[in-house]
């Protein structure tokens, strides 16, 4: 098995109670940059990909993020626990339906006929 890294010394010693959500899934994109392995830097949730490089079996393709008050002198970070979606639905309403006016408009003045000159 590889080693993974000195514990930090504010991870406390003996038994924790641990305060989380389950996420599922790895949350990459194709913009998710490639991770980096060899210096233990993660950017997407590939629970499988981990698991392997760290040569780990019998692995549940799930994560837990901890869920507490934040100190940031003391590891690991945790969130608030709150999720927040975003909404932009009246974003792209008005994009949308503004891209169709421009292009009825450029339509219009395009097929209008022009008056001939006398």
């Amino acid at each position: 098995m590889k080693e993974i890294g000195l514990r930090p010394h504010s991870i406390g010693a003996g038994k924790e109670t641990l305060t989380g959500m389950i996420r599922y899934g790895n949350e990459r994109n194709p913009f998710t940059p490639e991770n980096q392995k060899e210096k233990n830097v993660w950017f997407g949730r590939d629970v499988q990909q981990m698991a392997d490089f760290y040569e780990v079996k019998n692995v549940l393709p799930a994560m837990v993020d901890m869920i507490g008050e934040q100190d940031l002198k003391k590891l690991p970070i945790p969130s608030d626990g709150s999720i927040h979606l975003r909404n932009d639905h009246m974003t792209y309403i008005f994009t949308w339906y503004s891209i169709a006016l421009g292009i009825l408009v450029i339509f219009i003045l395009s097929h209008k006929k022009k008056k001939p000159q006398k």
